[in-house]
């Protein structure tokens, strides 16, 4: 597993890819938990930009 403190990235992009991860991770769980349409936003992370990302991380609770 890849260490996520240890990047090679600038901070900022190591830190947006974290909280990327961190909605994949939060959408696949509702998805495998019973909830099919998950799938979409799974996908959709992908595609977000950073601006998205962090909207919807502290829209679902997931940073503050």
């Amino acid at each position: 597993m890849e260490d996520r403190w240890n990047r090679e990235d600038e901070p900022e992009t190591a830190e947006i890819e974290d909280v990327r991860d961190a909605l994949r991770d939060y959408y696949g769980t509702a998805m495998v938990s019973g909830f099919p349409m998950a799938a979409v936003d799974v996908a959709k992370v992908d595609s977000m930009s950073d601006e998205e990302v962090i909207s919807d991380a502290y829209r679902n609770g997931l940073i503050r």
